[in-house]
């Protein structure tokens, strides 16, 4: 598994999509500092950095599974590995660590351009809602992303060991990252007894980013904190489980 996790680790740095996916997080989350003018928006959510990380995650993840049949590479690939399970979780294991890079120099670039675009018009030990500074929503945010970015990056290799079409997986992706919550949320009211119960549908997970650092937003969700979590975690391992076996399956 060790010898797997290091070829991969080789392999995806070798691809210049990931490079891609760091300077493009840097540039876009410019942009909404140029865009955006209500610092205590901006700053705890990090200049976008959460929507962002997410969306370069989707494109990044069912790319770094899809090239290995794009490049004919998928055959040798297995016959190396001493298990399929191996390559599969390898592959997983080196989108969340690419995840957290993200989110680490997101963090970064967040720091940097507070004081140019916002200046000291406000610190980031300032009160935010609920009695929170700025820096401890903004710590909450970055939580809740990275407990998502599980999520997506799982769902993005299981959607592409599925339906085979990158575009489709990106194109879903994207669904879910910008208008999931209003689906579950209009689901949820279309089915209000049963709310409770529907609030588990895996749309509604996406709000773990922002609940954290907004208690108010159980009444969107219709979850608390930890079952928001725990739901995370069990469709990580759910997507993480169908996944391999549908690319353990998968006609080559």
């Amino acid at each position: 598994m060790i010898i797997d996790l290091k070829q991969e680790f080789h392999k995806f740095w070798q691809e210049r999509l990931p490079w891609y996916g760091v300077v493009g997080l840097c540039l876009l989350m410019g942009y909404t500092a140029i865009t955006t003018t209500d610092a205590q928006t901006l700053m705890p959510q990090g200049f976008g950095i959460d929507q962002w990380v997410i969306i370069i995650l989707i494109t990044v993840s069912s790319q770094f599974l899809a090239m290995e049949y794009q490049n004919h590479t998928i055959l040798n690939l297995l016959y190396r590995a001493q298990y399929q399970w191996q390559v599969y979780f390898a592959k997983a294991l080196v989108l969340i660590s690419y995840s957290g890079l993200l989110l680490c120099t997101g963090s970064v670039f967040t720091f940097l351009l507070k004081p140019l675009v916002i200046g000291a018009r406000d610190s980031w030990f300032t009160a935010a809602q609920q009695s929170q500074t700025l820096s401890h929503a903004f710590l909450l945010n970055q939580v809740g992303t990275l407990v998502y970015s599980l999520f997506v990056v799982t769902l993005a290799l299981c959607l592409l060991a599925i339906v085979h079409v990158n575009g489709v997986v990106i194109g879903i992706g994207l669904i879910v990252g910008f208008w999931g919550v209003n689906i579950s949320r209009a689901i949820m009211l279309a089915s209000s007894n049963l709310a409770k119960v529907v609030a588990w549908n895996p749309l509604n997970m996406i709000n773990v980013i922002t609940q954290l650092s907004e208690p108010s937003g159980q009444k969107i969700s219709n979850l608390t904190n930890g079952q928001l979590i725990s739901g995370n975690l069990i469709y990580t391992a759910l997507f993480l489980s169908l996944g391999y076996i549908c690319f353990k399956h998968r006609h080559i």
